[in-house]
């Protein structure tokens, strides 16, 4: 957590923050905010004051970290809610993934923005006349703001989520949505993103900002998800998101990128390729070996095998 001087605690407060809010953001007790308040002759708002105030949400600035943050929120799990003239970002997880939430609120708080918690406990709910078991979770909900309104108009231009096409692809926004929409795969060969719920021509956008940014060489799934399969990617995608990683995602960072336990002797390769000849699949391959079936196929393609198949000759 930063740390916090006297002074921007104090402008903090004339800038529309309650006491609990400073508190929560700075890491000092409710207490000693109030008696700094108090000895630098801040006069401390009545309860009028303060609900007057809540009702309308200060301004606050509008920085090119703020925008990476929202967006990556909203890459992943992040949502907003409301229409043109008010809206305000809402964010919710699993309760085991509360130190992201927390990690995101403060975030925005940082930035002058108002922030409120929520928590749904675990029980059954309907949806649409079948009953669904609903785990515990833990979220945020910021005040409705007018710059939330326009970035819905920005994320939801016609009532559906869509990927805006001066989305901010960053060190920043890309952690975030890793954490919100990141998963392992294929044994932790595969570093994917679930971006199933935008159309195509959307994430095929990601894949192309992806490769402008970062160089990454992603794939696009049937299921209209992105992948990164290959080893320097995921190690790249592990470098930019691990001083952002909260503990609650460390599962998230156990991607193989690809070191001595990928690399065959000439020997080896020999007999993974007569074990191959003998109907061996890439999948069985794989695990015997320690590689990708990907990288099984590659070496089965460098000698010639990428068309081989296991299936026995007609009689």
């Amino acid at each position: 957590m930063p740390t916090f001087s006297d002074a921007e605690i104090r402008a903090l407060y004339q800038n529309g923050q309650n006491i609990s809010a400073i508190s929560r953001l700075t890491g000092v007790s409710f207490g000693r905010v109030r008696s700094l308040l108090r000895e630098a002759g801040i006069a401390l708002r009545s309860n009028s004051e303060a609900i007057h105030l809540a009702r309308k949400p200060p301004d606050f600035e509008v920085t090119e970290a703020l925008i990476e943050i929202v967006d990556g929120v909203l890459l992943g799990d992040g949502a907003l809610e409301g229409n043109a003239v008010s809206a305000r970002l809402s964010l919710s997880q699993r309760h085991e993934c509360h130190e992201w939430v927390s990690q995101v609120r403060q975030q925005l708080e940082t930035h002058g923005i108002l922030v409120s918690e929520t928590r749904q406990k675990s029980g059954t709910t309907t949806i649409r006349g079948q009953q669904f078991q609903r785990k515990e979770a833990k979220g945020l909900r910021t005040r409705n703001y007018k710059w939330f309104a326009e970035q819905h108009a920005r994320w939801y231009p016609e009532g559906i989520k869509r990927i805006p096409h001066d989305v901010r692809l960053t060190e920043v926004s890309v952690a975030h949505w890793w954490f919100g929409d990141g998963g392992v795969g294929n044994k932790s060969y595969h570093a994917r993103f679930s971006t199933d719920g935008f159309p195509w021509s959307d994430v095929e956008q990601l894949l192309t900002k992806l490769h402008v940014v970062f160089g990454w060489e992603g794939s696009h799934t049937r299921r209209n998800r992105i992948l990164l399969s290959k080893a320097k990617d995921r190690q790249s995608l592990l470098d930019l998101v691990s001083p952002y990683t909260p503990s609650c995602f460390q599962y998230k960072m156990r991607l193989k990128t690809g070191n001595a336990c990928r690399v065959l002797t000439d020997q080896q390769e020999q007999e993974l390729l007569e074990l191959r000849r003998q109907n061996w699949s890439y999948g069985r391959l794989a695990t015997h070996y320690g590689l990708s079936k990907s990288g099984v196929a590659a070496i089965c393609a460098k000698n010639g095998l990428s068309g081989y198949s296991s299936r026995k000759p007609k009689s």
